[in-house]
């Protein structure tokens, strides 16, 4: 996953890079870096705990009713609810690429 992360920053950056006039490009990055670092650091954590403690809480509700007889663990569900996220956006994010290369030609 984190290698998937990595590629999909270096298009993103790419891409910011070729769509902005060549004097704002550093104003362009910085504020893309910005952002990210904003959703990343600022948000990321708390919905991760957030997501964690209400898959934990549905996985402690299940094994209470007797289906199952370990909990996977809501930390565990959480991070891989959010791979699903970072997948999706890779969806988005191609998508939105090749609109771009189609109005470029």
């Amino acid at each position: 996953t984190q290698i998937a992360i990595i590629q999909l920053r270096r298009w993103i950056f790419a891409f910011v890079q070729n769509e902005v006039e060549s004097d704002m490009r550093a104003t362009a990055i910085a504020i893309f870096y910005f952002v990210m670092n904003v959703i990343g650091i600022g948000l990321g954590p708390p919905l991760i705990g957030r997501a964690s403690d209400w898959l934990g809480h549905l996985a402690a509700g299940h094994l209470a009713a007797g289906h199952g007889s370990q909990a996977s663990g809501g930390l565990t569900a959480a991070l891989a609810l959010i791979s699903c996220v970072l997948i999706c956006a890779s969806v988005h994010f191609y998508i939105a690429g090749r609109r771009v290369g189609r109005r470029a030609r």
